[in-house]
């Protein structure tokens, strides 16, 4: 049984598609590269496969289990992580010192 399963997926954004796959598994312990050009939706890809970016067609299973449903969506996303090529920039540019201070404070809670 794959670990990952795609089917049907399709993502739009704006009512425009900005991605649909077909089909796509990845089973334990394979390794995998998403290589595209600018704009070919591995960003999308990824984000939608870590349940951060919404879908409107098609399923994602993990282990078998449709993981779509908010039940299964929280534990599936505590087994993964994403780390951004720049996670904190936009953090940075958008806040002053006490912004980011009060941010930093308020997770101590």
């Amino acid at each position: 049984m794959p670990l990952l399963t795609v089917n049907n997926l399709k993502v739009e954004r704006g009512g425009i598609s900005v991605l649909e796959i077909p089909l796509f598994s990845l089973n334990e312990g394979e390794t995998l590269a998403i290589l595209g050009p600018n704009g070919a939706g591995k960003t999308t890809f990824l984000l939608t496969l870590a349940r951060l970016l919404g879908y409107i067609q098609g399923k994602l299973l993990f282990k078998g289990e449709d993981i779509s449903l908010p039940e299964r969506t929280v534990p599936y996303r505590r087994r993964l992580a994403m780390v951004f090529q720049e996670p904190l920039l936009w953090l940075v540019q958008a806040c002053s010192l006490n912004h980011l201070l009060m941010f930093w404070f308020n997770l101590q809670d």
